[in-house]
């Protein structure tokens, strides 16, 4: 159940133009290419690709937000993901 008592709307006008620049700019623009990319490349890539983002995520939040995790596991992850992108990219059978 979502709860909307402590639920509070933006009350500058910063605090909207980052709101509307999240919502609209910056994930309209993010899907825009995301959808133009599926286009240009195989499922196979696409799915693979997908994963990515896990990784992505991670490695952003050490170098933004000094979050940590298990650097192993994270460089192993990753080593398999990009390995299966060039699998997928060079076994083409277009």
């Amino acid at each position: 159940m979502i709860s909307t008592s402590s639920y509070t709307q933006p009350s500058s006008t910063n605090q909207w133009l980052l709101v509307l620049w999240l919502g609209g700019g910056a994930s309209g623009i993010g899907y825009y290419f995301w959808n133009h990319g599926a286009t240009q490349v195989r499922v196979e890539t696409l799915a693979t690709m997908n994963n990515l983002v896990i990784p992505l995520g991670l490695f952003i939040e050490v170098l933004f937000f000094s979050g940590t995790y298990n650097y192993q596991t994270f460089v192993i992850g990753s080593v398999i993901i990009i390995s299966s992108i060039i699998a997928s990219l060079r076994f083409d059978n277009n």
